[in-house]
């Protein structure tokens, strides 16, 4: 079956947007677990436990909500919905605006890169609270006086709570309202490749099996996001561990003075193979997250625009 007649976009409209911005409330609605052990592995102090037995000690210890569904939630539905809003929402228009046929794979890279670059300017706070709060993450002692389990084991806490709004006020009340951006050169960075990486991914795969005369529809919706989720997650696995060890330093006793910093300990405790720390939770979370994100969309945009992505 030929692919799809494509029509150009010119701008993106109410519907394109509103199907983006919902798609990224749901999908971190269902996976924010997943979301927060990666934070939580990234930052462990002890590295002998593997991935599954560190998550099965949090979900026997704290249990699945408080330990790992709700650090971060609300911060991190809404820097979700804000990101994916815009680098989904503006992806046809821009990458049409460039390539009007949409066959280059420059102009589909681009086109991400900048819609993503966009979109986690935007969101920067929301997702720096998220992380403070996901790092803040273990179960309190029955006195609220300290944490028994987490990153923060010992410690009292440093924030009122684990949802992530009330740790986003907190912060722009103690470091003001510019610091909700500290480090959001690292996020945007990260943010860019990750739009840049699967959206091109995903539609250059998209539009090869439907060059091969598969149906577009959901079997190939759900190959090109497999795609689009191996090449995202080897491609911001770096910028990931490093932002996580910049934004949550402060919480678990080790700052740094800038990203670059972060970086440069990482490298000297770990050697370059410290940047993939944490791939595999990585791409366990980004690997459903990018099958709902387009299966979502694409089914959404169907109703609400009357076409897949062409």
């Amino acid at each position: 079956m030929p692919p799809p007649r494509r029509t150009v976009t010119s701008a993106p409209s109410a519907p394109e947007l509103g199907a983006s911005c919902l798609t990224g409330a749901i999908v971190i609605a269902v996976t924010n677990p997943l979301d927060s052990v990666k934070q939580r592995w990234q930052i462990r102090q002890c590295n002998s436990a593997a991935l599954g037995s560190f998550t099965l000690d949090i979900v026997r210890s704290e249990g699945v909500w408080s330990g790992l569904w709700k650090p971060g939630l609300a911060t991190n539905m809404l820097a979700c919905s804000i990101s994916v809003g815009t680098r989904l929402g503006l992806y046809p228009s821009l990458r049409d605006a460039l390539s009007p046929d949409g066959s280059s794979g420059g102009s589909r890279f681009a086109s991400g890169l900048l819609g993503g670059a966009l979109g986690y300017i935007a969101s920067a706070p929301l997702f720096a609270a998220s992380r403070v709060a996901q790092a803040e993450a273990g179960l309190l002692a029955a006195d609220g006086a300290s944490y028994l389990t987490g990153a923060r084991r010992g410690l009292p806490p440093t924030v009122d709570s684990l949802s992530g709004l009330p740790t986003l006020r907190q912060m722009a009340a103690e470091r003001g309202v510019l610091s909700l951006w500290r480090g959001a050169d690292v996020l945007v960075a990260r943010g860019a490749l990750l739009s840049a990486t699967q959206l091109a991914t995903y539609d250059a795969a998209k539009r090869r099996l439907c060059a091969a005369g598969l149906a577009d529809g959901p079997a190939v919706h759900s190959a090109a996001s497999l795609a689009a989720s191996l090449a995202l997650t080897t491609a911001i696995c770096p910028f990931d561990v490093t932002y996580t060890a910049f934004t949550a330093g402060p919480t678990i006793g080790r700052p740094h003075a800038s990203p670059a910093a972060a970086a440069r300990a990482l490298l000297r405790e770990g050697g370059p193979v410290v940047f993939l720390r944490g791939w595999l939770p990585l791409w366990a979370r980004f690997l459903p997250s990018s099958v709902l994100t387009f299966h979502i969309y694409e089914q959404t945009r169907r109703a609400l625009l009357g076409s897949y992505l062409q």
